[in-house]
């Protein structure tokens, strides 16, 4: 049955499992979590709950990784309020959700938009006793992010460190590195100013992470502004720093605004590399720039950049 569930053969598995109660064999709690693990991977929800509800009806003792996996595979199918059904099915039977399963609820909660049911959990595993952790942190503050709450989101940081619990740049970069992914710049820019606030100094990696929001976003003045206040604040730009930017002219037809970044570069001591040529090289060609192009060229091999 192992077999079959982890190769996407659930069905098969089922029928060796209805052949075992036939024959009069108990399976144990062990054989129901390989065949709940099969269902969930294969999205077979129906079958999944059907199992669930079964196992609850024989009595059988659920853990808490049993409801986690199962409000997992509600959630990558956006079925919000069938997870959180089974997440109240857990007190049913008379266990109470631990850090990871509330960690769980939190995360589809906040995914789904609905930041102030989020806020709610969270309130409510605190008064069970349980102590937030940095998963959870992140996982709220994330989503309190998305949904503008600035006030919630340094509360809570000031609830972290009083907690104990490290608020360093790595912390933000990782928040803003998502946030700028899903095109939420101005979402990650306000946390970049709480980070400042709070007194955690941002890093090369934090203004390239804001940096490149900023590019892909396609708010080019804005990535050279942020450019400069990373310079006047002491911190060195990176040649990835600098790739970005051009990347990001390249990408938004100000191929020139790229050269000058180029002549920059050379001029702070920082050697553009084969992938900033070409970045450029592509700019050129997608803007017809064939002679200038072939100039650029040049002028990389006379740098012995290939």
């Amino acid at each position: 049955m192992d077999y079959l569930c982890k190769n996407g053969k659930s069905t098969e598995a089922r029928k060796i499992f209805d052949s075992m109660v036939k024959r009069g064999l108990k399976p144990d709690s062990t054989t129901y979590g390989t065949l709940l693990h099969g269902y969930a991977t294969e999205g077979a929800l129906v079958e999944m709950h059907d199992l669930l509800d079964l196992m609850m009806k024989k009595g059988m003792q659920l853990g808490h990784h049993i409801f986690n996996m199962i409000m997992g595979a509600y959630a990558k199918h956006n079925k919000v309020d069938e997870a959180l059904l089974v997440f109240s099915k857990m007190r049913q039977q008379g266990l109470n959700p631990d850090i990871v399963n509330y960690g769980t609820v939190l995360d589809i909660l906040c995914t789904a938009g609905r930041v102030d049911d989020a806020l709610s959990q969270f309130n409510s595993l605190k008064s069970e006793g349980l102590a937030p952790n940095i998963v959870v942190f992140t996982t709220l503050i994330h989503g309190l992010c998305t949904c503008d709450k600035w006030d919630k989101v340094e509360e809570l940081a000031f609830e972290m460190i009083d907690r104990g619990i490290c608020l360093d740049t790595i912390f933000f970069n990782a928040i803003m590195g998502n946030l700028c992914k899903k095109g939420r710049v101005i979402e990650a820019k306000n946390l970049f100013d709480l980070m400042v606030r709070i007194g955690i100094e941002p890093n090369t990696n934090t203004y390239n992470t804001l940096i490149d929001g900023y590019c892909f976003d396609g708010k080019m003045d804005e990535a050279m502004k942020l450019l400069g206040v990373m310079v006047f604040n002491g911190v060195k730009p990176s040649d990835v720093t600098y790739n970005t930017i051009i990347n990001g002219y390249s990408q938004n037809g100000r191929i020139e605004d790229g050269l000058t970044l180029l002549r920059e570069m050379d001029g702070k001591g920082v050697n553009p590399g084969i992938v900033t040529y070409e970045m450029l090289l592509q700019g050129l060609f997608q803007a017809g720039r064939t002679v200038a192009a072939k100039e650029l060229y040049l002028r990389m091999i006379k740098w012995d950049t290939v």
